[in-house]
């Protein structure tokens, strides 16, 4: 499993764009499954024109806070992984969202299988409903990290290789295509055959 922070391009609009790309444009539907939180009415992708503009009601209230008001997670699976069920997605979602400190923040949540492996796209307003004060957690990826691991222990997934256990340093992208295709990656390939000639 790896869970990441997508960061924000310079053009990326907010929430509102991140939820277009969730629902996806074709007629085709590219969500399988669909959770909202903190969003009250908002029970399908049918709805989402409802949840962005609660969000950016919400988003409104705070006049400080710069562009990056949207936090985007994405949870991708492994591709020999089972599918999860309704349930355990909604926990892997709850856990995540609860680990970044975002429980009480309006979030969507979408899994698409257009791809060869599984995967979900969270997209968190990062202003506090009743608050509005935003919030950016610190170690996030320490901390998706430590969670990611204890998700894949206890719903018996394929768990990411680590750098740190394998005591060698990747390329992150090199890393993450493994836990992807489930198979060496090109830096790997070159990082032993080209020792082997230069030893």
């Amino acid at each position: 499993m790896i869970i990441r922070h997508q960061r924000a391009s310079s053009g990326d609009k907010g929430f509102r764009q991140l939820a277009r790309y969730i629902r996806g444009r074709s007629a085709e539907p590219r969500a399988t499954w669909f959770l909202a939180a903190n969003l009250p009415g908002v029970t399908t992708t049918n709805d989402l024109e409802l949840a962005c503009r609660l969000v950016e009601a919400v988003q409104a209230q705070n006049t400080r806070a710069g562009k990056a008001r949207t936090y985007h997670l994405v949870i991708s699976l492994h591709p020999e992984d089972r599918s999860l069920d309704m349930k355990e997605l909604r926990h892997v979602v709850e856990n995540l969202v609860d680990t970044l400190g975002f429980s009480e923040h309006q979030y969507i949540a979408a899994r698409h299988n257009d791809k060869d492996h599984e995967h979900v796209h969270v997209a968190i307003n990062k202003i506090h409903p009743d608050t509005f004060r935003i919030h950016s957690p610190a170690w996030d990826h320490q901390k998706l990290f430590a969670a990611g691991r204890a998700l894949e222990a206890e719903l018996d997934l394929t768990p990411l290789r680590s750098m740190a256990r394998e005591r060698e340093k990747l390329p992150q992208r090199a890393a993450d295509c493994e836990a992807h295709q489930g198979i060496d990656s090109f830096a790997r390939w070159a990082r032993k055959t080209l020792s082997a000639v230069f030893v």
